[in-house]
């Protein structure tokens, strides 16, 4: 198993309650983009490369927590990376507010694209907090994925 894309796991992993997590740092380190759901919380994975290395993109997200992502390294440091924000400022003044909310919204729909494009959040048509067809068929791969790596074995 490689241990930077380990470091990555569990340092990602970390942040989100033991309670609310169905997923283990070895099973991220072998799905190079998943997801998984448990108790209303959804967390989305991606690894990719740069000149650091190995990185991982991390996204938790609760209907009551909210939602929050960071870049992982295997150095041990992160990086926050933009969500959507839950709420906008509100002034009083008409012109104002509404130039406020516009922004808010092109900000809100650029941070979602991005997330989904990067594999963090579910396809657009993929209900949150509901496992469908895909979420089935992502974690039937895993399994797989984690029993050609010995990490797991498959009782019949």
């Amino acid at each position: 198993m490689n241990p930077d894309r380990l470091r990555c796991a569990e340092a990602a992993l970390r942040t989100v309650p033991e309670d609310y997590l169905a997923v283990t740092p070895e099973a991220v380190v072998v799905v190079d983009n998943g997801h998984s759901f448990h108790r209303g919380m959804h967390v989305g994975w991606a690894w990719a490369e740069d000149r650091r290395g190995c990185f991982l993109d991390f996204l938790s997200e609760h209907r009551m927590a909210g939602m929050s992502a960071q870049r992982f390294y295997a150095d041990g440091t992160s990086e926050h990376l933009e969500t959507p924000a839950s709420m906008h400022q509100v002034t009083g003044d008409a012109a104002k507010d509404a130039e406020i909310e516009r922004h808010f919204f092109e900000r809100n729909r650029a941070s979602y694209e991005w997330l989904r494009a990067r594999g963090l959040l579910p396809p657009e048509t993929e209900p949150r907090g509901v496992v469908g067809f895909e979420v089935i068929l992502g974690a039937y791969s895993s399994l797989l994925s984690m029993a050609a790596t010995g990490s797991v074995l498959l009782v019949s």
